[in-house]
């Protein structure tokens, strides 16, 4: 007897049919939430204006608990539950020439996945005793998840590069770069990895959708690829490009997208250099109409299924986040604080309700627990995703571990209590990211820099200065953009953004002081 089909979350816009589990549907990128049925997209007079892409509709399956589970167990659930949908995408390439992407993705089931990742753990375990070691050495594609789920089936354990691998109890590692040295590989147990992922395997009409485009040797991108799996989602891997990642962004549409404070830094400098060539000659009432303008076209850089955006990985800029905020408010934006070695910290500044922690006082850069109005100090953490320490190095383990098992973060942070009680973590400087000059001062160059960021001059600056100096001095990478048309205006001519006349040179610097006494800075933090 045939299984009745099994109605799905979607209904089609056109002609309100509810669509079938299984049933393929044809998704708007523009409207929010607008699909079409495989009749429908074929017939309705006018056609929708906006281009419309092929998906998947599919319907309720079964809740399943995924505690108290190892990782193999909890992905053989999802993999069970969730067999006939979409699970990781990669980019279409042209047939006939593979070096040209398409404009679209092909997507493999969990299923596919599923059994590839099965029968790839079969293959290894012919070469590779169990509880043995692998290293992976991929880009970003469903293959590098395939041999993860395979090690994990069979119990191996895996790395992102090839180096001598961990102990009996220790389930994966991730390299972490560090901010000196040689990078690090973090051991990560198998319960405090398990220890990252949701409890249950949950069915929802939400969809979650990912694009990874970050190296899965680090914690980041790979924890976000399998907390998608265990819910259900589906993952569309970047072609690893970055001047194709706003184009891969579009095409996959995620429902989420986290990234460092480097490409939102480039955004907002992308917009302040537009607003101020736009605005360089328009009448002062008109600004403002042109900002909002120029806000509405820049939002369409985050798709209109992306209803979160985060930022995390380092210091971030205030007044990026407050343009992100300005710019994408069809998606709420937020800041994210997690460290490889302890999991998550906080978010939007709110500590994590499993995170223990404590502060110490940094004396020698000025911080202590006993400042005013908030205690200031580095910030020491205990979670139950906690690093087992790094691979072969017991010396950076020993350094990094208090004798109660705290973890030194060597985050500068600021404690704050909320409205309704709850701790804010404000992160102010890193410990080892800092310099003194000639009398004495502690000089914080990330500070600086995210504040110089605002010149529309600057694309890129670095801060930097020592004992012999009493000022801090600035490397920048100009805005090419900018500077020409500044070079044009105001005639110099023979313009060379790598040999820059000293007028230009000087309107850099003059802008960079401007920008320090709005912003109060002292006289040592101008270059």
């Amino acid at each position: 007897m045939t299984e009745p089909m099994k109605p799905s979350y979607w209904y089609c816009d056109a002609c309100s049919r509810l669509l079938l589990h299984g049933e393929y549907r044809f998704n708007c990128t523009v409207c929010d939430n607008y699909d079409y049925c495989e009749q429908c997209i074929t017939t309705v007079d006018p056609p929708h204006p906006h281009r419309m892409v092929l998906e998947l509709a599919y319907g309720r399956e079964e809740t399943k608990e995924c505690a108290n589970v190892d990782m193999a167990t909890a992905i053989r659930a999802a993999i069970a539950m969730y067999s006939d949908r979409h699970c990781m995408g990669i980019r279409d390439v042209d047939k006939e020439n593979p070096s040209i992407y398409m404009d679209s993705y092909s997507w493999f089931t969990f299923k596919t996945i599923g059994n590839r990742s099965k029968n790839f753990g079969h293959g290894l375990r012919h070469i590779i005793e169990p509880r043995g070691y692998l290293a992976i050495c991929a880009g970003n594609r469903p293959e590098w998840m395939i041999t993860d789920f395979a090690c994990i089936f069979q119990s191996m354990s895996d790395s992102g590069l090839s180096i001598h691998f961990m102990g009996d109890i220790e389930q994966a590692g991730f390299i972490k770069n560090g901010s000196s040295g040689f990078p690090k590989g973090a051991m990560i147990s198998e319960s405090a990895y398990r220890a990252t992922f949701p409890r249950w395997c949950l069915p929802s009409s939400l969809e979650r959708i990912t694009l990874s485009y970050r190296p899965l040797a680090w914690a980041a991108d790979r924890d976000a690829i399998i907390t998608t799996f265990l819910c259900g989602g589906r993952t569309g891997f970047s072609t690893e490009d970055p001047s194709r990642l706003m184009d891969e962004l579009a095409l996959v549409r995620p429902t989420y997208f986290g990234g460092p404070p480097s490409i939102w830094n480039k955004i907002y400098t992308e917009f302040k250099i537009s607003l101020a060539l736009i605005t360089a000659h328009c009448q002062p009432e008109a600004i403002a109409d042109e900002e909002k303008r120029l806000l509405q076209q820049f939002s369409r850089l985050i798709p209109n299924r992306c209803k979160s955006i985060a930022m995390g990985g380092a210091m971030v800029s205030p007044v990026v986040f407050n343009f992100l905020k300005q710019c994408f408010t069809h998606c709420s934006v937020n800041e994210s604080y997690g460290i490889t070695e302890c999991g998550s910290v906080a978010y939007n500044n709110l500590v994590e309700n499993s995170l223990q922690y404590r502060l110490e006082s940094v004396p020698e850069m000025g911080y202590t627990v006993e400042d005013e109005p908030f205690p200031r100090g580095e910030l020491l953490t205990k979670t139950p995703q906690m690093f087992s320490g790094y691979i072969n190095n017991p010396e950076e383990t020993s350094a990094a571990l208090t004798e109660d098992g705290f973890f030194r973060t060597g985050d500068i942070v600021e404690l704050c209590a909320s409205r309704n009680g709850q701790i804010n973590i404000h992160v102010i400087d890193r410990k080892k990211n800092f310099f003194k000059l000639a009398q004495g001062q502690f000089i914080s160059p990330e500070f600086l820099q995210n504040i110089y960021i605002q010149s529309p001059f600057v694309e890129q600056i670095y801060i930097h200065g020592d004992l012999l100096s009493d000022s801090v001095s600035a490397v920048i990478v100009p805005n090419q953009k900018y500077a020409q048309a500044y070079a044009i205006e105001h005639n110099l001519i023979d313009f060379n953004i790598n040999n820059p006349h000293p007028e230009l040179i000087n309107a850099i610097l003059q802008d960079l002081h401007s920008i320090g006494e709005k912003e109060s800075l002292r006289k040592y933090e101008i270059p």
